[in-house]
């Protein structure tokens, strides 16, 4: 009707409605009692002025999880390396407690290991600077003037016997102080079962007065690596002639056949190979050999020495 508003009167806005069916009487909510609102007296509700009446609580802030694992994980580390850090100044790295530390015998009280009858290591402990030095051993056995070697490691010659300080001058005639020291080379199918007692390996360091401002010493070495079988010397040798013949023309090869006294030499990248009998050996150029000249031109070792080499080589085959 007209002037009517979901009303049956004009002019009128419905008032308070009842609840209805199911719903707690009026005043009540929630349970509380006539007129109050939210959780009976005593109950859990906000404070006084801390949000509208009838609405739960504000909830605390929640923890930050990843804070805390990382923190958790800190403190776990912190404590372990503080754990290592004691069992080690308690035990030592090794586990067992800390005594105190035996520091080596110094050099002049030390036996160099150069002269121990029994060393097998191709490191000498003798600098090139000191005494010429070489296992302790007796004069290796000779024959009419030569010697004689078996297939016992043990009656091999010493290689510095091999080559004196007269046979070094004949490749370096301007040669000033001479130094050499003797090994037993660390390789070689008998360093366990029967290893030599005298030096396989002889290295000389070298003054060569005919060259100034050298960039290194002159250093020469004398191999024996084997002596005994001349069948298995002969194998030994071919192999590194085969590898002579294929081997690029600055190895500078060169066949000398039994013309310096052996049986068979060659010469290959800075040193010479031979065969006798049932010797098998080197003489090679390690390191140095180049330098300026009184002329003031430069020389390279590899210039002069495939042609001075070889002059050693028949001092060597007169004593095996």
């Amino acid at each position: 009707m007209t002037g009517q508003y979901n009303s049956p009167n004009s002019g009128q806005y419905p008032g308070p409605q009842g609840p209805g069916p199911g719903y707690p009487p009026p005043g009540q909510y929630g349970g509380g009692q006539p007129g109050q609102y939210g959780p009976p007296p005593g109950q859990y509700g906000p404070p006084p002025g801390y949000g509208p009446p009838g609405y739960p609580p504000p909830q605390p802030p929640r923890p930050n999880r990843r804070k805390q694992i990382f923190s958790w994980v800190a403190v776990v580390a912190g404590g372990t390396a503080a754990t290592v850090v004691a069992a080690l100044l308690i035990n030592g790295t090794d586990g067992k407690k800390n005594e105190a530390v035996k520091l080596p015998p110094t050099e002049s009280a030390r036996k160099l290991e150069s002269f121990d009858p029994n060393a097998v290591n191709n490191t000498s402990t003798a600098a090139p600077s000191q005494a010429p030095s070489r296992p302790e051993a007796p004069p290796a056995p000779k024959s009419g003037g030569k010697f004689a070697a078996t297939d016992d490691p043990k009656t091999w010659p010493d290689a510095c016997d091999l080559v004196t300080d007269e046979q070094i001058k004949l490749a370096v005639p301007k040669a000033g102080k001479i130094e050499k020291y003797g090994t037993i080379a660390s390789k070689g199918y008998w360093k366990q079962e029967n290893p030599p007692i005298r030096s396989t390996i002889c290295q000389y360091t070298v003054d060569d007065d005919a060259l100034n401002d050298e960039l290194s010493p002159l250093k020469l070495e004398v191999r024996l690596s084997f002596a005994g079988d001349p069948a298995y010397a002969q194998s030994q040798y071919a192999s590194e002639l085969s590898s002579g013949q294929k081997g690029p023309a600055f190895m500078q090869f060169k066949d000398y056949g039994a013309t310096l006294g052996m049986d068979a030499a060659h010469y290959k990248g800075d040193g010479l190979y031979m065969r006798k009998g049932g010797y098998y050996l080197q003489f090679t150029r390690t390191g140095g050999g180049s330098g300026t000249d009184a002329s003031g031109k430069f020389v390279k070792g590899s210039d002069w020495l495939p042609t001075a080499l070889p002059k050693v080589v028949p001092g060597i085959a007169a004593k095996i």
